[in-house]
């Protein structure tokens, strides 16, 4: 049933279509791979042994979360609603380890084909954020129409380009956190050339300031990896790349007011980037202020809750008047049914198993990152980057990159 991995690959960038069941991140995507996954029953036995380890993590975490239960914190009805939701999310990201690993390395799936799917999939998703560009700019009203008959959740109504994705702010996630590492492992030099395309429009339309500081990281640590100073030409080529960032931004100052207002006037001068800094300050405020919790965490989808302890001190020190009302729904427990509050996944990880565990799974990253090449350690990078303002656990970077590693490995032996 291959058929069904091929669909799901398709359909990774429309992830904003209207039947989508998720509220915030809507995508059908996982759906379809666990379905996937069904039709390959069979090789769950292989899985669940070959991924213990994973699995042992999340096995401590419900006994974190049991344990905080049963005898520490008192807890709402609508707790054991983000429990739910949580281990729903990070099924789902099992899911698709499980089946990437099935399709990729137990079943030798062609990667080839792979590439050419989502070469297809993506250039649609670019060619429909052109389409919504002119809509914005020459008031095209049937699109507008189409538009709000297909989509979860449309931007139209603010003047955004978001293209096929759940929102503006995912379109990195997308270009460095799939695209990328399917690049990396095939080499398919259109797949390079759309994701620079890709980026280059996304600025160019306006698509907002999570894809600029997105590209700008993600060309300093490929700089950072791949560049050796020894050599005169990367000197160079390190140098003419710096021009080129100092003048994107300059040009990004001039033009484009939530940049100018963030490098004037610090982190508080957007809302947006206020909002989410807000969530994390909070959160680690919170560990401060409960270091029992700070060590061994507060369970699955217990997020809120050290954003809570250290709500009111965060709060004094927020001063931007743009989403207001969104910091102070954060102080009523009752307004957070949804176990999405820091959108940042180690802060997430922080919260939910504690700062033990937390190094545990750094380590474990580390031992994997010392055997493979500069070119995978590269991409390592730029995952743990992505999830900073990422934190969904059902998103397929983390699980891709796991697998795609292992075949670099694999290959090298």
């Amino acid at each position: 049933m291959n058929i069904l991995f091929y669909i799901a690959c398709f359909l990774l960038p429309f992830e904003n279509l209207v039947i989508a069941p998720s509220a915030g991140w809507a995508t059908i995507s996982p759906i379809i791979l666990f379905l996937y996954l069904c039709f390959n029953i069979g090789y769950i036995g292989k899985e669940i042994i070959k991924y213990k380890k994973i699995l042992g993590i999340i096995a401590v975490g419900l006994l974190i979360t049991l344990l905080n239960y049963l005898f520490i914190s008192s807890y709402l009805e609508e707790s054991i609603l983000r429990t739910i939701n949580t281990l729903i999310s990070l099924g789902l990201g099992i899911t698709s380890l499980f089946a990437f690993d099935i399709f990729f390395i137990q079943r030798k799936g062609n990667i080839k084909k792979i590439e050419k799917i989502l070469l297809l999939a993506y250039t649609i998703a670019l060619i429909i954020g052109i389409i919504q560009f002119l809509t914005i700019n020459f008031n095209i009203n049937f699109v507008r129409v189409i538009d709000e008959l297909f989509t979860k959740r449309s931007y139209l109504p603010f003047n955004r380009v978001q293209f096929t994705f759940t929102e503006p702010s995912f379109i990195g996630m997308h270009l460095f956190g799939v695209l990328l590492p399917i690049y990396f492992y095939g080499k398919n030099q259109a797949l390079k050339k759309l994701i620079i395309a890709f980026s280059i429009i996304s600025i160019l339309v306006g698509s907002g300031l999570r894809i600029i500081l997105d590209i700008i990281v993600a060309i300093a640590i490929y700089i950072l990896y791949k560049m050796d100073i020894r050599k005169i030409k990367n000197i160079v080529l390190i140098i003419l790349t710096g021009i080129v960032l100092i003048g994107g931004i300059q040009y990004e100052y001039e033009n484009n007011g939530r940049v100018r207002g963030i490098i004037n006037e610090g982190v508080y001068a957007d809302g947006s980037f206020a909002s989410r800094w807000f969530r994390m300050n909070a959160s680690l405020k919170g560990y401060k202020n409960d270091a029992l919790h700070a060590l061994f965490g507060y369970g699955f989808g217990q997020e809120i809750l050290p954003l809570k302890k250290g709500y009111v001190e965060a709060a004094n020190e927020y001063v931007n008047m743009t989403y207001l009302k969104e910091v102070n729904d954060l102080g009523y427990m009752e307004t957070q049914p949804d176990e999405s509050v820091s959108y940042c996944l180690h802060i997430r990880i922080l919260s939910e198993l504690g700062i033990i565990m937390y190094i545990y799974i750094c380590y474990q990253l580390i031992l994997c990152y010392a055997k493979i090449n500069e070119e995978w350690k590269y991409i390592m990078m730029v995952g743990s980057y992505l999830y900073i303002q990422f934190e969904s656990y059902a998103f397929y970077t983390i699980w891709l990159i796991i697998v795609l590693c292992q075949l670099h490995i694999k290959e090298k032996s």
